[in-house]
């Protein structure tokens, strides 16, 4: 198999014009060898979702085609998801991995959830800027409040709405969770100080979304535990609880837009510094400092410790 992939990239494919790609279909399966004006080598996987414009990866472009003319054999490929490396790849290496990744031995059709499985590996394998603690430490704080929020439901419905109130569906949102059915938003602040003292991106996090009654914060103090929990390790509970694969698909859509990487990280493991993992703030309880005259945005720290805790359950969140 990769002797045929080395020939079909580096000698039946020609190099097309401008604008064009040259590719060329791996018998039995729904991946086509391509290759563009440049040069760039890559894979085109056929009847698949678009990945999300929020998934960046180091060295690779992604682009899709609702719809792809082939020339060739005078028919048109429908949703076709193009994953082009550029020069910096090395070609060579590029092919093991990519074979390794399909699995292309034995794998006949790629489906949208193989993909997203791909371009995790693909994040581990080419994206090999370090991630800091710190990013880490946020996503935990959202997928730790994800899961124990899905605990507390049973049915399927509830299993949607919870999963739906992260983030958005194409882009991020400036609140973490919505909870559309109980008109209440929550933005989930996590640290790993003693201090319950959480960083405010600017006044528009005290901004209700438009139609919603509540917007609260929720505090997390965490520590670092070898017994605890990895993200990678919450990302798994969370597949396990939701079982239906469909469920499960529209969770992992969700981690490509938070970031993959962060998502399935195992490397730092936490648990909660306090029995009560959550507390709740209410965002009017908050005084705001004043933006000076001339400065368009405001960051800060604030000492959430100062503030009066909102009496407030998981299950009186979801209910």
């Amino acid at each position: 198999m990769l002797t045929k992939i080395i020939d079909t990239w580096f000698n039946k494919l020609k190099t097309p014009t401008e604008g064009s790609l040259s590719f060329e279909i791996i018998d039995g399966t729904n991946l086509f060898l391509t290759k563009n004006h440049e040069d760039k080598i890559g894979l085109i996987i056929e009847n698949t979702i678009e990945i999300p414009a929020s998934f960046k990866l180091k060295n690779f472009d992604f682009i899709y085609y609702p719809n792809l003319e082939n020339k060739k054999k005078e028919k048109d490929h429908r949703n076709c998801q193009l994953i082009l490396a550029n020069k910096n790849v090395n070609p060579e290496y590029l092919i093991k991995i990519l074979v390794g990744i399909f699995d292309l031995e034995n794998t006949k059709y790629i489906t949208s959830t193989d993909l997203i499985k791909i371009l995790n590996e693909l994040k581990y394998v080419f994206d090999t800027e370090s991630v800091s603690e710190k990013e880490i430490v946020g996503v935990w704080g959202e997928l730790f409040f994800l899961y124990q929020v899905l605990t507390v439901v049973e049915n399927k419905d509830d299993f949607i709405n919870i999963i739906n109130s992260w983030e958005g569906t194409n882009s991020r949102k400036k609140i973490d969770f919505r909870f559309l059915k109980q008109k209440h938003a929550f933005e989930i602040k996590t640290t790993k100080e003693d201090q319950r003292r959480h960083h405010i991106s600017g006044h528009e996090q005290f901004i209700k979304p438009l139609g919603f009654n509540y917007l609260s914060f929720v505090s997390i103090k965490i520590i670092n535990d070898e017994a605890g929990y990895t993200c990678n390790d919450l990302f798994s509970m969370i597949s396990s609880i939701l079982v239906n694969q469909e469920l499960i698909f529209s969770f992992k859509e969700k981690c490509i837009l938070r970031g993959l990487s962060y998502c399935n990280n195992k490397i730092y493991r936490y648990t909660p510094r306090d029995a009560n993992a959550f507390s709740f703030y209410n965002s009017n309880s908050f005084t705001l400092p004043i933006i000076p005259i001339g400065v368009s945005k405001l960051e800060w720290e604030q000492d959430f410790d100062i503030i009066d805790q909102e009496l407030l359950s998981l299950f009186s969140i979801i209910n």
